[in-house]
């Protein structure tokens, strides 16, 4: 695992599409775990239409903000892990050799403005790991 990153436009983001509309937002896990995504739906969608979130459990963040080193998504984001610990992925069937760190990844923070921060940080809250 690699080194947190504090800024948003560090971790390769991207602007998701759905039907020609940016409807949403990938980058790479700020805690540095490898070969580790996140997607995150907003709204309103860039184009300042309201969506319906297309995340099972309804999920979706509100969106402040049109580039990247502007936007603020609310509330925090929260990844729970496939596993609480190589231990139990283990324990569970898994192959060492194919547990990853995206496995593991319990990425817990906030993208810009929370608790007065800039608009495209990265905060990280106290159980993320």
């Amino acid at each position: 695992m690699s080194e947190r990153k504090h800024r948003l436009v560090d971790c390769n983001p991207r602007w998701g599409e759905s039907a020609g509309v940016r409807r949403y937002i990938t980058f790479d896990c700020p805690e540095g775990h490898a070969d580790c995504r996140h997607s995150i739906p907003f709204s309103p969608a860039l184009d300042g239409s309201p969506q319906t979130s297309p995340q099972q459990n309804g999920a979706q963040w509100e969106r402040r903000g049109d580039t990247f080193e502007t936007l603020v998504l609310g509330p925090s984001i929260r990844r729970v892990p496939q596993y609480a610990s190589r231990e139990s992925a283990i324990a569970d069937g898994c192959i060492p050799e194919y547990i990853t760190d995206a496995s593991l990844c319990a990425f817990h923070g906030f993208i810009g403005g929370s608790s007065g921060q800039s608009p495209g940080a990265i905060e990280f809250c106290g159980d993320s790991k």
